[in-house]
């Protein structure tokens, strides 16, 4: 999983991987100490790594279609 801080580079990151199966953005609450890392991407912003038993009061914002095509 990755985490972003910015909504639209969520929205970016998971059209990618949703060329692999089902992607979603989330939303969620994370503790101070869960956050192990921030990792920045070059041209594309900040993800952040978070520890799983950190992740509080997570929430399914949207779905992201699949963009491959369809038979």
């Amino acid at each position: 999983m990755s985490w972003a801080e910015d909504r639209d580079l969520a929205i970016m990151l998971g059209r990618r991987h949703a060329w692999h199966g089902q992607a979603a953005i989330y939303a969620a609450t994370v503790r101070p100490s869960a956050v192990l890392a921030y990792l920045g991407r070059p041209g594309e912003g900040w993800t952040v790594v978070i520890g799983p038993d950190g992740v509080e009061e997570i929430s399914i914002v949207e779905q992201i279609p699949d963009p491959r095509p369809r038979p």
